[in-house]
């Protein structure tokens, strides 16, 4: 699996969904706690400022345009159409936000496109992220008991080939997610949950 950040379709903290002030960040963290991986399969982590500096400018600023449709990840796909009624997309969409820390990521390779066809400054900007992901992979292979923390703004993160098993005593990742919850709107929690943020 190459790079992605979890909860793409939702906005990064700070920012609201453009047509649903209501859908609530993704996460800052994910947190990746190791149950078992028998044939230690690395978990890849791509940091964001490696990513920067394999990039020309110009495509740093494609990327910094809102010109791109991002899609509900496979993970949240169902909920969101249970949820919603349909799958959360994101048209004119950036993956990449200039912070006063530097740059904020959002993207995935598997639910990130250009929003218009052909071959644009933004699908070659795009092709270059995801090429430039490849590059900087440095791959974990967690071990039952340990616990990856992955920035969600800073770095990417994906896997290498699991196998087919399922179950048993194949390969299994507890993910858990932590965000800073202090600047969100009522209307962005469910209001019968003291810990669920909507959708």
């Amino acid at each position: 699996m190459s790079g992605h950040t979890d909860g793409v379709s939702f906005p990064v903290r700070g920012h609201l969904d453009p047509e649903d002030s209501r859908i609530a960040p993704s996460p800052d963290f994910v947190c990746l706690s190791a149950l078992r991986n028998p044939n230690a399969v690395p978990t890849t982590v791509m940091p964001l400022d490696a990513i920067l500096n394999q990039l020309d400018p110009l495509h740093i600023q494609e990327l910094q345009k809102p010109q791109y449709i991002l899609q509900s990840q496979l993970t949240f796909r169902d909920g969101m159409e249970e949820i919603l009624g349909q799958e959360l997309l994101v048209d004119d969409a950036q993956l990449l936000f200039r912070m006063q820390s530097g740059f904020w990521v959002r993207y995935s390779h598997s639910s990130t496109q250009p929003a218009d066809a052909g071959e644009t400054p933004a699908k070659q900007a795009m092709h270059a992220l995801a090429q430039a992901c490849l590059n900087c992979v440095i791959p974990v292979a967690l071990v039952p008991g340990d616990i990856a923390i992955v920035n969600n703004r800073i770095a990417l993160h994906g896997r290498t080939k699991i196998g087919e098993g399922h179950g048993g005593e194949s390969r299994w990742m507890l993910r858990t997610y932590g965000l800073d919850t202090s600047e969100l709107d009522e209307s962005q929690r469910h209001p019968d949950s003291t810990f669920m943020l909507f959708p």
